[in-house]
């Protein structure tokens, strides 16, 4: 949206099937490189975080001005007994200190 005088005008983009495909492609990379272990590297190639399949994705999704949907919990941190988001990993981690 911008401001033109006292008038708002917003713009819709039409992306070809071609286009929605990339985008679509990029979206699945970006949620696959989300995830991380306890110690920063990338679930999906082991690169630290923020690693270079992120970074791919996001520059074909930045190409064709769009923002990823939002998929709550799509990234979090990997442990060894499953998959937690960062508050439970953290809290996890928090009682079984207090616990010593």
């Amino acid at each position: 949206m911008a401001f033109i005088g006292e008038r708002i005008v917003s713009a819709t983009v039409y992306l070809s099937h071609v286009a929605r495909a990339q985008v679509a492609a990029a979206e699945a990379d970006l949620y696959r490189h989300l995830a991380v272990t306890p110690s920063g590297l990338c679930v999906a190639c082991g690169e630290p975080e923020p690693c270079d399949g992120r970074y791919a994705a996001l520059r074909v999704l930045l190409r064709y001005g769009v923002l990823p949907k939002r998929r709550p919990g799509a990234g979090g941190v990997r442990t060894s007994n499953g998959y937690k988001s960062m508050p439970g990993f953290v809290a996890d981690h928090t009682r079984s200190n207090e616990a010593r």
